[in-house]
């Protein structure tokens, strides 16, 4: 606050510009700032909230390099096996041919296993169908260049029934393969069920790190 004197002689009390140097007008001001003389108090302002004299905020801190794509950011892709599903060999990729769906120039599909050429950060949901009469028993896991993904695998054992994966992950350089592969070989026939796997692939963000 600062206290001032007008030209009649009477003390008007009123707020000071930033830094209370002078009297700048303000919210508070009866006079025009030409009239304003004899600044009783011209130290810095105190603290106030409702003060325009508020130091101004600490710039925000910079962003993280990203990797920044021409294509925009973000990517997603649908496959699916309908009909029969055939894994002929003990660590094989389950085949996603019947139904392919993506964003060109980001995915390509090679007989279930995914070639990602945009690096970024990713999420990726698997679902097989088991129908009844057919008989199943391995363990499916995600697995991105080869290695499996931190909690995406899951052991399917019996009949009739349902197995999920789920997984984030990072892909750091163009060129990235993702496939769902079984540890053992098993077959499921055609027998009208629909859709017996199908893997939907979503960028969920660019590469930042």
């Amino acid at each position: 606050m600062a206290y001032v004197i007008n030209p009649t002689g009477r003390s008007r009390r009123r707020r000071c510009g930033c830094g209370c140097g002078g009297c700048h007008g303000g919210p508070w001001a009866y006079e025009p700032s030409p009239y304003c003389r004899n600044v009783i108090y011209n130290g810095p302002c105190p603290p106030d909230p409702d003060s325009p004299c508020q130091p101004p905020l600490p710039p925000p801190p910079p962003d993280p390099p990203c990797y920044t794509s021409p294509m925009g950011p973000m990517a997603c892709a649908y496959y699916a096996q309908l009909g029969s599903l055939t894994v002929p060999n003990a660590g094989g990729v389950l085949p996603l041919n019947t139904i392919e769906q993506g964003n060109q120039g980001v995915f390509l599909n090679n007989d279930g296993q995914i070639t990602i050429l945009r690096p970024g950060t990713y999420r990726a949901q698997f679902a097989l169908s088991i129908p009844p009469g057919a008989a199943v028993n391995t363990t499916l896991s995600m697995t991105l260049n080869g290695v499996p993904l931190p909690d995406a695998s899951v052991g399917v054992s019996g009949g009739s029934g349902n197995a999920c994966l789920f997984a984030c992950f990072q892909v750091t350089q163009p060129g990235a393969v993702l496939a769902i592969t079984s540890s053992a070989p098993f077959s499921i026939a055609d027998n009208g069920c629909g859709t017996l796997a199908s893997l939907n692939i979503t960028q969920t963000g660019p590469l930042c790190g």
